[in-house]
Order: structure tokens, then sequence, then C-alpha cells
């Protein structure tokens, strides 16, 4: 039986703080999330920061042509992994070449890896087009691609190596024109190709076209692209957050749940309800019925948002914190007192409310 692996990688930046968290949830009933292995690298500040730091970039290919090996750390000093890109062996077209210069500079923010520019894929015709394609079904994102080109002989005053990157869309027949490409030598030079947005039946292809006062092909030494995220959002209420620590705190059945209460909405705790809110969610209601809890609730009237608390069925020392009344939008408190179970609603809260700022 073979054994296959997805890797899922993605880019973003800390900006609220210098924690992550990783949380898997199902998108599917009883289909239960799981993860193998979860690695972290960490990036400097100006790495892929052609893209605005709200927004996380997801791993799409990263490919290096002109080589049928993988490059990665120590090669890569962020340990991505470069796969081989297709070569001679997919088209007999396209032929592989070593860089003739001693040494390829590489004065690019996201330190891109030397070993990339020591080869190149190039075509055998000097007027042939090399065409690199990706199928993209139900992908209706923006997509960000950045390819790599080092020139890999030094020219002479007869030759001239340019060309024109385009993209094809089959799905709407559309090609874009980005860049003119003249790779220099000995240094390496990338090319963001940006703004490119796919629908469910589109095939999409990258190729490098040569110039008309071209004498050589095009050649390519290697490509990666992502697709541009959502806007990170900044996480539960921080005070609601707080809160319901010190509620975890206080009762072991609720210290296994973990990470951010609210989202991915909507998967969120079973024991809360949120707002909408989609960048910082409000905790609206606490559902803590049924959990055998034993003791006193600590105070957690920094949750101002919340309408609904429901303790039923369990046993709490205190039958009504004088907290609860400073709640302001708290309208249905439902508790267990001496064996029957009582609901108060918004007339009693107001009641109470009364009673604490007296």
């Amino acid at each position: 039986m073979m054994n296959f692996s997805t890797i899922k990688e993605v880019v973003y930046s800390l900006n609220h703080g210098n924690t992550i968290t990783v949380c898997l949830a199902q998108t599917h009933h009883d289909h239960i999330p799981f993860i193998s292995t979860l690695e972290v690298r960490s990036l400097d500040s100006d790495t892929y920061n052609y893209v605005d730091s709200d927004y996380p970039l997801f791993f799409l290919a990263r490919r290096v042509y002109g080589t049928n090996r993988y490059v990665r750390y120590s090669e890569d000093s962020y340990d991505r992994i470069w796969w081989p890109g297709n070569g001679p062996e997919h088209d007999s077209t396209d032929t592989w070449v070593d860089n003739t210069a001693p040494v390829v500079q590489v004065n690019i923010s996201d330190k891109i890896p030397e070993a990339l520019f020591r080869t190149a894929l190039t075509s055998l015709n000097s007027s042939g087009e090399i065409w690199r394609w990706g199928i993209f079904k139900n992908l209706s994102v923006p997509l960000q691609f950045n390819a790599y080109f080092s020139e890999v002989i030094q020219l002479n005053s007869t030759q001239k190596r340019s060309f024109d990157i385009k993209v094809l869309k089959t799905g709407d027949n559309v090609v874009s024109v980005y860049d003119t490409v003249i790779p220099p030598y000995g240094h390496a030079l990338k090319v963001c190709i940006e703004n490119i947005t796919t629908n469910s039946s589109d095939v999409l292809g990258i190729g490098l076209v040569p110039t008309k006062d071209s004498t050589l092909p095009p050649l390519i030494s290697a490509l990666e692209g992502y697709v541009i995220g959502d806007k990170l959002v900044q996480g539960t209420n921080l005070n609601d957050v707080n809160s319901l620590g010190l509620l975890q705190k206080s009762f072991n059945q609720l210290q296994d749940w973990q990470d951010d209460p609210c989202l991915p909405s909507p998967y969120t705790w079973d024991w809360v309800a949120c707002d909408s809110d989609p960048d910082s969610p409000r905790f609206t209601a606490l559902y803590l019925n049924d959990l055998g809890l034993v003791g006193t609730l600590p105070d957690f009237s920094a949750m101002d948002a919340l309408e609904i608390i429901d303790l039923h069925n369990n046993s709490l020392i205190e039958a009504i914190p004088e907290f609860l009344g400073t709640i302001p939008k708290l309208k249905v408190l439902e508790q267990q007192a001496e064996g029957v179970t009582e609901l108060l609603k918004e007339e009693e809260l107001q009641i109470l409310t009364n009673k604490k700022t007296e």
C-alpha cells in the first residue's frame, strides 16, 4: 500500500504578539482533524514583503529548474523545499544548462539560495518558448508567483537574451504580459507575477516568450507560487479570553479546551457562543450546564457582552455571585438553586443589577 503525505505551508507576520497558535478545525461532520508533524521557521521581517503583512501566504508550488534534485537546508537557510521542476524528460524541446559564472550574487531579501541559480532550464530553439502549466480548480483567490533568473553565460556583443513573461488563463483565454526580462550574468533576478485571479475552470500557464530582438532563447532558474489569503484577524477579544482563562483555571472540566474560542467561525468551543465580528469576536453566551462544576465562580465580569449564562446541573456554592449583576447585557441566567432550576430573565436581572449599584 502506497502512503501519501500532504504538506500545508503558510507564511504570515506576527503583527499582534510573539506567539502563534495552530488550530485544526473539522470542516465536515465526523471528519476528525489530525496532524503528523508541525515545523516552524522564523523568517526575517522583510521576507516576502511585497504582500501586506496583514495577509498570509499559503504555499502553492515551488520548483527549481535545470536539475533533478531537491534543494532545501542547508542550501536554503529557511529550509524551504524546492522540488525539481519538469525538465527535458517532459518536453524534448527543453534542455538543462549549467551557469558558468564563478559566483552568483543573490541580493534578494527573501534569501533565495544561490544553488537555484547554478543551473537553468532553456529551449533548444533560439526562438522557442518555455511554458509551465498548473490546474487550479475551485481556487477563486488571488495568486502570487515569483520567478527567478540568472544568465548562464557571458554574452558577447552579438548576443542578446530577452523575453516577456506571459500568463494565459485557458478558462477565459486572457493573456497578460508582465515584465520583459534580461537575466543578469553573475547576479540573481526576481520578478513578481502579481494580481492573478482564477476561477473554477482555469488552467493557468506561465510562459517565457522571446522578444523580437532576442538572439537566445528564454531561460528560468526557479519559480514559486502562493495563494494570498484573507486578512488576518486579531482573535477573540483579549479581555474575554483572559476571563475565560480564570474559569478554566477554576474548573478541571474546562481545561482541555485550547486555542481561540471563537475562531475560525463557525467552529467555536462547544460551551461558548460568539457574536459575528469577523476580526475580534465577543462572547455572547456561556453554556456551563451539566459539566459537574464544583466550587465558586471566579469573577468573569470582564465578559461584558454576555447575554446568556447557563449554570444548571452543577454544584456551585454561591447561588448568584454579586459580579453577575455588573454584566450590562445579561438577559438570561439559568442556574441550580437548592435542587430547583431557576431561570432569571431580563427583568429579574435588572433588579439584581440595581441592588448591586445601590
